[in-house]
């Protein structure tokens, strides 16, 4: 048996009619046909229901009337830039959105960028300084409260201010093997001033603390901001990194370093892109607005980026009733 789709089941079923069966082959002894053989599984649609584009860019059938995913497989997450990872295609490019690696991959550009500048900034000022790493560990692995890193954090910034001095530091959170988070904050200190443990003078009373002196900032922070425990998830609301005492123009070449590369294609550092509600950036300094060139859809659950010029082609191809053409 075969199955001759209508445009709309075509386009995923998306409120048409089912396939419309049509016999073929040699009948059976007696006279009777051969059994129809029942059409696939249909395929689930969007979140959010109905038609529209989302739902028209679900599958598209090909010659033989079944539904082709838009996706084949989904490449190393190493070949593709913060949240984009690659996956090679049936007929389109698309980009599948990885929440997770997304967000591990801006905190450990995030720590290591706030780090390289921390330093860079008191090396040309010429401060006398020495890297502090300090460890906040909980006892309990439910013990967790999202104030409670900003609470021990408003602390030494009290304890340096009452002798002069303005705290500056870079942190992140860090999963154990148990599940528990745990922060790592470095401090750079002054020539001769040292701080005293957390959990002895009650900044941190959820478990215990270790302070130790490390050689080189950088490299200290980013080996524990390249650790990826992909057994545990970030507890729900958390912030997994964070900076202060950076100066201006480093807290913007920082922000800038964060964009997607194509922001940073587009805009200067001095210009300072920033995110405009509905997509896209405008320049801080002229309000030259450049929209994105990508799109996000959804396709079987799942977010999916492509450039817009893919996306406009898909649809209109979609909407003739044909498959896009292979890359």
């Amino acid at each position: 048996a075969r199955f001759e789709a209508s445009p709309a089941s075509a386009l995923g079923w998306g409120g048409g009619p089912r396939p419309t069966p049509v016999l073929g082959g040699k009948p059976r002894a007696g006279g009777a046909p051969e059994r129809v053989q029942r059409p696939a599984a249909r395929p689930r649609r969007p979140l959010g229901g109905g038609g529209g584009p989302t739902a028209a860019l679900q599958f598209c059938g090909n010659h033989a009337g079944q539904g082709m995913p838009m996706t084949d497989s989904i490449a190393s997450p190493s070949a593709a830039g913060a949240g984009l990872v690659h996956s090679s295609t049936s007929g389109t490019r698309g980009y599948p959105l990885d929440s997770k690696l997304s967000r591990f991959r801006r905190m450990r550009h995030g720590v290591i960028t706030g780090a390289r500048l921390m330093s860079e900034m008191l090396s040309q000022g010429g401060y006398r300084y020495r890297p502090a790493m300090v460890t906040l560990t909980y006892a309990d692995v439910r013990g967790w409260e999202p104030w409670h890193v900003s609470e021990t954090l408003r602390h030494f910034r009290q304890f340096a201010k009452r002798r002069g001095y303005q705290l500056r530091y870079v942190w992140v959170m860090e999963l154990q093997q148990r599940g528990a988070p745990h922060y790592h904050v470095l401090l750079w200190l002054p020539r001769g001033l040292t701080f005293p443990k957390p959990d002895k003078r009650r900044w941190w009373v959820h478990g215990c603390t270790k302070i130790e002196w490390a050689r080189n900032a950088v490299g200290y922070l980013a080996k524990y901001a390249s650790k990826d425990n992909q057994d545990h998830v970030f507890p729900k609301g958390a912030r997994i990194h964070g900076f202060g005492g950076l100066g201006k123009s480093q807290a913007r070449e920082r922000r800038w370093w964060l964009r997607p590369k194509w922001v940073r294609d587009r805009f200067t550092i001095e210009e300072d892109p920033r995110i405009v509600p509905g997509g896209g950036y405008a320049s801080g300094t002229t309000g030259e607005f450049a929209p994105s060139p990508y799109k996000v859809i959804r396709y079987n659950g799942v977010l999916v980026a492509m450039k817009v010029e893919d996306y406009e082609q898909l649809t209109a191809d979609r909407s003739d009733g044909r498959c896009p053409s292979n890359p």
